[in-house]
């Protein structure tokens, strides 16, 4: 082959490689400008909502914009495009007072969820002159707690969401309870079950709540009574006699000979006989078996009478069996200080299956201090069975409620303020160690370590709080001493737990807390401190409850030794206090606005025409509108009407939390020059381009880059070729 024929030939591959890669380029850039075509379809908002707080510039987007999430659903719905705008914009020249006029809606962020400091003070500057009445509203998120309360006249299951007071503006506002949700025709003889979750609605106290999580996600269901005693004919009610005999003895281990009676007697609740139970020494105590047949499906609830004549205490006991040897047992106490017949009610939720068997205990528990005499009657097993599972409608749940307050705004500085209890829960039940020590002596929270505890507990002298401290020290493991506190905590407040410790040696201490409530759910941490200063310190810990009604809280405080070195602390004055309604973070105020209706303005057009520029075509404006193009935000997107008019960056807006949106007050910018057509009904046709300039820089080094190949690859060949002819 010649020299010329070779230069042909790799001549024409070079052409060939290049017509391939600049082939592959232009069909992936149509096959993305289609595929933003698609994704990013521009629209004129219908309607235009904003969002006003004031909780810092470091905010770069709407956050939690949950309460008004009900309210864009609803306008979707109707076939409405809604557009939202916030306050915390990223750019600096923001003035929303011109959107503000001809929205749909203004929504005040009262409180911010998202601040460390959970303020129980907020405020928020009128800037834009608000004036109106603004309604006091509030949401539902999954994390709120509701009460569950029973209208027996109403027949009626209500779910509450209660409510918090507020102070705005030196105003209080008392602020009603809402009811959420409803569930009709329930007769007081029912039993509603939430998940693990019973409630007998005969005397129920409306005491219990759930969490709108718990009422969504777990199963609901209301069971009728079907029988009211499954143990009737049995002599359940001591009229055919004693149960067993003699008396028993259920405490022969305790010291001392027993003194125990039983008889039975005239004052009863069911029939002509009760039973009489009496030990100055020892525990008396009475049993029988009943034989049945439970159904798995059914619930159960037993109850008796009682009635304490003296020393204020009553026990009982009760167990379930089947056949396979499974079994399932309950010891339970009461107490009494009157002389007067009460009744106890338990509702029997058993895990094993195929129960034919009940074993019931009585006592009358004496310790050899004091006489204890019980009467009990009336023993009953009540049979309920599935009426009907309940579903709740999650839409009617998630919306905004009205709670019935109207708010005037000022126009400089608004103050809200919500209210706490500032009292110490654990005043009265030894919380500063003034009527002596939790325990009597430490105990060993890590005997799994090598060797033998070594420790000290006592009191001090040294305190914050009264005449006393805890002094507790371990040379080897971790001693711990700790107490339960009966509390009544919500999982609509926030806590704050607080204790004084000093560190005498080792610089270091524990404390572990524990939350329980009475379905048994629990909720615990456990976390260590450090400290180099001498003195008194305070620590403070925010106590956030997930569950529901807790009814106590276990405190450990340690002493943590791994052996190596003694560690000794005092620790003093503990405190729980409420630190924060949860509620209050869902409370917002709502203006609504009359906007324009039937307005005839559409998008006649739009295309993309390359990576850097999109056309869209606008007719029939006849007002102010909001164009939002839904591609990620970003500040260097300009907006041209016709050729020359430049929107101005003070109206480009970040919208749906991530979006782009420009405000056009089409009267002032098309007066402003040539670049819209006016229409003879006084509406305006506008051709629009939207620019990123980031792309114009791309596209220029695009061309210096292939034009600089191009060359690159003429002189290479041109000298490739001379190199062959030489």
């Amino acid at each position: 082959m010649t020299a010329g024929a070779k230069r042909y030939q790799r001549f024409k591959l070079v052409f060939i490689l290049m017509l391939v890669i600049f082939s592959i380029i232009y069909l992936g850039g149509k096959f993305i400008m289609s595929r933003n075509n698609v994704r990013h379809v521009p629209f004129l908002a219908d309607k235009v909502l904003v969002v006003l707080n004031n909780h810092g510039s470091e905010a770069d987007n709407l956050g939690n914009v949950e309460f008004l999430l009900r309210d864009i659903q609803e306008f979707t719905a109707q076939g409405s495009k809604v557009a939202l705008i916030g306050s915390n914009q990223p750019q600096a020249n923001t003035d929303l007072a011109e959107i503000i006029k001809y929205s749909a809606g203004v929504y005040v962020d009262m409180f911010n969820n998202n601040r460390q400091d959970q303020s129980l003070i907020s405020e928020f500057d009128n800037q834009f002159n608000l004036g109106g009445e603004f309604l006091l509203k509030s949401y539902l998120s999954e994390n709120n707690n509701l009460r569950i309360a029973y209208d027996a006249a109403q027949r009626r299951i209500d779910f509450v969401l209660a409510s918090q007071p507020l102070n705005i503006n030196g105003q209080p506002l008392n602020i009603a309870d809402v009811v959420v949700y409803a569930i009709e025709d329930v007769s007081s003889d029912y039993l509603l079950r939430i998940g693990e979750l019973v409630i007998d609605l005969s005397g129920y106290q409306n005491n219990f709540s759930v969490s709108v999580q718990d009422l969504l996600n777990q199963s609901i269901s209301l069971y009728r009574l079907e029988n009211d005693n499954l143990l009737a004919g049995d002599n359940y009610s001591f009229e055919q006699g004693y149960w067993s005999q003699p008396v028993g003895d259920c405490s022969a281990y305790l010291p001392g000979n027993p003194d125990l009676q039983m008889e039975l007697t005239s004052d009863a609740t069911q029939g002509q006989q009760s039973l009489k139970l009496s030990a100055s020494n020892h525990f008396a105590c009475t049993l029988k078996d009943f034989n049945l047949q439970l159904d798995d499906s059914h619930f159960y609830k037993l109850s008796f009478d009682y009635k304490n004549i003296s020393g204020h205490k009553i026990q009982y006991y009760y167990s379930l069996r089947n056949s396979l040897g499974g079994s399932e047992e309950y010891f339970g106490s009461l107490e009494s200080f009157d002389n007067r017949w009460h009744q106890f009610e338990k509702v029997i939720d058993y895990q094993i299956e195929s129960v034919d068997q009940l074993s019931v205990y009585f006592y009358a528990p004496s310790d050899g201090t004091v006489e204890v005499v019980n009467l009990y009657d009336n023993l009953a097993l009540a049979d309920f069975i599935l009426d009907r599972p309940i579903k709740i409608d999650a839409e009617k749940l998630k919306r905004g409620y009205d709670l019935g307050q109207g708010v005037i705004l000022k126009p400089a500085t608004n103050t809200f303020k919500a209210f706490r209890n500032d009292e110490n829960l654990l005043v009265g039940d030894n919380y500063s160690f003034e009527q002596g020590l939790w325990q009597a002596s430490a105990g060993d929270c890590s005997d799994y370590l090598d060797g033998q505890g070594d420790f000290e507990l006592a009191w001090d002298n040294r305190s914050t709080d009264g005449r006393r401290s805890l002094f507790i020290s371990s040379r080897n493991h971790f001693a711990c001493t700790g107490k339960i506190f009966p509390v009544a905590l919500s999982n609509d407040k926030l806590y704050k737990l607080i204790f004084d410790y000093k560190t005498i040696v080792g610089n270091k201490g524990q404390y572990y807390y524990n939350l329980k409530n009475q379905s048994g759910q629990t909720q615990e941490k456990y976390d260590s401190f450090e400290d180099y200063e001498p003195g008194w310190h305070g620590l403070e810990t925010i106590i956030d409850p997930k569950i529901v009604n807790i009814k106590s809280l276990e405190l450990i405080f340690y002493a943590p030794s791994d052996g190596s070195g003694e560690i000794t602390t005092l620790y003093d004055n503990v405190r729980l206090q409420e630190y924060a309604p949860k509620v209050i973070y869902s409370y917002y105020l709502k203006q609504e606005h009359d906007v324009l209706a039937d307005r005839q303005a559409l998008i006649s057009d739009y295309r993309v025409d390359n990576f850097w520029q999109t056309r869209i075509k606008l007719k029939n404006i006849d007002g102010p509108m909001l164009l939002v193009y839904p591609k990620q935000y970003d500040p260097k997107l300009s907006l041209v009407i016709g050729s020359d008019l430049t929107v101005s960056s003070q109206w480009h807006y970040m919208v749906n939390d991530r979006q782009n949106g420009w405000w056009l007050p089409v009267n002032d910018l098309c007066t402003a020059g040539n670049s819209c057509h006016l229409n003879s009904d006084g509406s305006y046709d506008l051709d629009l381009t939207i620019i990123n300039h980031d792309y114009f820089v791309f596209r220029r080094l695009t061309i210096f880059l292939a034009a600089f190949l191009v060359i690159l690859l003429i002189l290479m060949y041109v000298a490739k070729g001379q190199t062959e002819i030489d």
